[in-house]
């Protein structure tokens, strides 16, 4: 195969930084080609064109014409995530190659759509999902695949190093409404956290969340979420998460049978138990004395590459070419609005949710968010009373 030829769908931030990827020194000996632009904005299009272009590329509002133009191979699908499934689901109908922004969809059902679409092509499929590409995450993935952790126990797990302004939802008329964003904490600065969850410990059985709708913005939508997530064999996880905290913090405490990890911003440290804490703690006779453990060696050698995002397109180019598996499958991008759909579902509803999640209630849910109704969740009129 030559030239891959990518268009784009959405011209924004987002898509500059995937354009200024395909130009950097990691992907010069791809053969990859930016050959059409599309954005509702046809001057933004334009813009892009002028920027990472020729001058001489497709750039339209219409993106039927760009998938339609016979200009491309794989397109980039960088709109606001609403429109993910229609763009997604039409490039596969084509015989596109699709790498998509993250989230997938605003609704496991929509996700499921997009999935089926890509089961009747032969199209490659990733989403943009570049924390599972740096190292330390790669590293903790492959110690919970040889068994660091063993049976999960516990995860206390804080998501709260996304603080936003008010300016930040005031911005663009789409952010924090549920008609636009389908979400709040969950739908836009989650998707990467709930991504790396679901990949490390899988989904959980059920949910049982408290969502706080504009806790501390003018927004619709949920600003902080606390859940509990209980598993099959009975591990539990406890997540928080929210845009109100500064300074906030990104912190994974995980505890298993056979040992534990702790993720904390940049940093990780890994102890594996001698004896698992089960048997310990039947068997033990002391009653202070508490299991020994060994420390290991958090090596990210063979877990190394370029940044996260060059990675991404690195491997999507590779697996279009068949040299390599794709390494995110696209289709996983199911999970994580899964469980964002559980979290906003159980919180709405104010009772334990289980997964996955019923889809005809979660419209119910969406549908009654979208009207103005709070149902259980909790908003600052509430809480002042």
């Amino acid at each position: 195969m030559g030239t891959i030829r990518v268009g784009v769908i959405g011209c924004g931030g987002i898509a500059g930084h995937h354009l200024k990827v395909l130009k950097s020194e990691a992907l010069a000996k791809s053969d990859a080609k930016v050959t059409a632009f599309c954005d509702v904005d046809r001057e933004r299009a334009v813009a892009r064109r002028k920027e990472f272009g020729t001058g001489s590329e497709l750039a339209t509002t219409d993106y039927i014409e760009l998938l339609d133009s016979g200009d491309m191979d794989a397109v980039a699908i960088c709109t606001p995530h609403p429109f993910h499934p229609e763009a997604a689901i039409a490039a596969f109908e084509r015989g596109i190659h699709v790498l998509l922004e993250k989230p997938v969809a605003i609704t496991a059902a929509d996700a499921r759509h997009i999935n089926e679409a890509h089961g009747r092509s032969k199209s490659v499929y990733t989403v943009h999902f570049q924390n599972r590409h740096t190292p330390m995450y790669r590293w903790v993935k492959r110690q919970i695949d040889a068994g660091l952790l063993g049976p999960l126990h516990k995860a206390n797990i804080l998501w709260n190093a996304s603080y936003r302004p008010q300016s930040y939802y005031d911005s663009g008329t789409w952010r924090g409404t549920w008609l636009n964003e389908g979400g709040g904490v969950m739908m836009n600065q989650c998707p990467h956290d709930l991504d790396i969850f679901c990949w490390w410990l899988g989904l959980p059985k059920t949910v049982d969340a408290r969502i706080w709708l504009g806790r501390c913005h003018e927004i619709e939508v949920e600003d902080e979420i606390l859940a509990l997530a209980t598993f099959e064999g009975g591990g539990i996880a406890v997540i928080n998460s929210t845009t109100c905290d500064y300074p906030g913090s990104a912190r994974w405490d995980i505890v298993g049978d056979n040992g534990s990890v702790v993720v904390d911003g940049a940093s990780v440290k890994a102890l594996r138990n001698e004896v698992s804490l089960s048997s310990y703690t039947k068997n033990n006779k002391d009653i202070w004395a508490p299991p020994k453990t060994g420390p290991v060696e958090a090596d990210f050698a063979d877990c190394k590459g370029p940044v996260a995002s060059e990675s991404v397109w690195l491997n999507f180019l590779a697996a279009i070419r068949g040299i390599e598996p794709v390494f995110m499958d696209g289709e996983e991008g199911t999970m994580s609005v899964e469980l964002a759909n559980a979290i906003i579902a159980s919180g709405f509803l104010g009772r334990p949710v289980e997964l996955p999640v019923d889809e005809a209630m979660y419209d119910h849910v969406l549908a009654e968010l979208r009207a103005g109704k709070s149902g259980a969740a909790l908003s600052p009129q509430k809480r002042k009373k």
